[in-house]
């Protein structure tokens, strides 16, 4: 058995599912950690989601939750590994990871750590030195890191390219064209306005944006969704996909050949 954790955002949670995915194929059973404020408790139909959060700077109030809810995190953590004793935890890091990678250390498990972004996140760097391996999606993660690093890839969810009518009908798309903006799992605040401010001048396309948690007024011409469950179906319908460059996001886009501006 291995543990999976990672998240608060898409780019931490969908690499460890395409891993789910290849371990599981393979006989490996898996069991997913996460937070309860993350992204990955909305995606991740089963699994264990621990009370803790990420250091928020700005915010007292928040501040003083943290650190409750840290140490209870990495308890529970601490006590799941002893009592499952899984065979590897497998971290992408983000804040969601770090009571299972502190667990890994304190019980002698081993520790792997994956990171698609070329910019490794707070959490990989802290850990790299003393995971096994480090697994990297772009070489000049590796000039950030200590340990062993590997350059692997970007690993990318198991999807097939739905039928185009099928895909356009099941968004209810009815104009000749269909631009998808994709924000990240949390929106992107100045993509969205880009989008809002040129969707009149272009009558012939029709806009689905992805706008996570953000709350800002869009025209009616924009259709919003807080989250696209179905990407086979975004990148089957999609004649144009304007997008942050996210590292899951451009391995799916290369995987399905869309056209994009990033």
């Amino acid at each position: 058995m291995m543990v999976l954790t990672g998240g608060g955002t898409g780019g931490h949670i969908f690499p460890l599912l395409a891993l789910r995915e290849e371990f599981e194929k393979r006989g490996i059973r898996t069991v997913y950690a996460g937070s309860i404020f993350g992204l990955e408790k909305e995606i991740v139909k089963e699994g264990i989601f621990l009370p803790v959060r990420g250091w928020v700077r700005k915010s007292i109030h928040e501040r003083l939750l943290f650190l409750p809810g840290f140490l209870v995190s990495l308890f529970h953590a601490v006590l799941t590994a002893f009592d499952t004793r899984p065979e590897a935890i497998v971290s992408s890091g983000g804040f969601a990871s770090v009571p299972f990678s502190l667990a890994s250390l304190i019980l002698g498990i081993p520790l792997y750590l994956l990171e698609p972004n070329s910019v490794p996140g707070l959490a990989v760097r802290v850990f790299s030195p003393f995971a096994r391996k480090v697994f990297t999606g772009f070489e000049t993660a590796g000039r950030f890191l200590r340990g062993k690093v590997v350059c692997s890839g970007i690993p990318v969810r198991r999807m097939e390219k739905m039928d185009r009518k099928r895909a356009r009908e099941f968004f209810g798309i009815r104009k000749r064209y269909a631009v998808f903006v994709l924000g990240g799992s949390r929106g992107a605040k100045r993509l969205l306005e880009l989008v809002r401010d040129t969707c009149k001048k272009v009558s012939e396309c029709e806009f689905l944006a992805q706008v996570g948690d953000k709350s800002m007024p869009l025209p009616e011409e924009i259709k919003a969704y807080r989250f696209f469950e179905r990407m086979d179906a975004v990148y089957s319908a999609a004649d144009l996909i304007i997008s942050r460059a996210g590292a899951g996001t451009v391995g799916e886009l290369m995987l399905f050949d869309v056209p994009a501006i990033l």
